[in-house]
């Protein structure tokens, strides 16, 4: 199955293109640190692709966890991963000292009507990669992703 990239959504406003650029280059530093090429990990579109010119990152600022979770299950649908598995980067991501993202996986409801499934780690922005690219290859599962926590619940290096 081919990779499909994992996307990553910076839901606030009043920060540069080139800020954003530069939470997700720090996100895929160690895919480049350790020649991992697949699967990569992207901004994710904006809910209305002709109002972002090009070039420039989408404002994810007035999209809510619950749609983004709604637009991945869509998107894991159509790429055959049959999941959502995204990046909520809240901004915390921007904090000098201890930038953290929230590694989301989500499962379509078992029935129509029920509930969807979601799973959760945070993660030091640096580690990020590490989780994504062990679920995707099916190394490990998320669920043991989770348990690289510390005890504050957050994947550390």
């Amino acid at each position: 199955m081919p990779y499909y990239p994992v996307h990553v959504y910076i839901p606030f406003d009043g920060v540069a293109d080139q800020v954003k650029q530069g939470i997700i280059d720090a996100l895929n530093k160690p895919n480049q640190e350790f020649a991992f090429e697949q699967p990569p990990i992207a901004i994710a579109p904006a809910l209305d692709a002709s109002a972002v010119a090009e070039g420039s990152i989408p404002n994810h600022s007035d999209i809510e966890l619950k749609q983004a979770i709604q637009k991945e299950l869509e998107y894991g649908q159509e790429s055959g991963r049959g999941t959502a598995f995204f990046i909520w980067a809240e901004g915390s991501a921007l904090q000098p000292s201890d930038p953290t993202v929230r590694v989301m996986h989500v499962w379509p409801p078992e029935r129509q009507g029920g509930q969807v499934q979601v799973q959760e780690v945070r993660a030091e922005l640096s580690q990020v990669a590490g989780i994504v690219n062990c679920v995707e290859s099916g190394n490990q599962s998320f669920e043991e992703c989770q348990e690289w926590a510390g005890d504050d619940g957050v994947v550390r290096a």
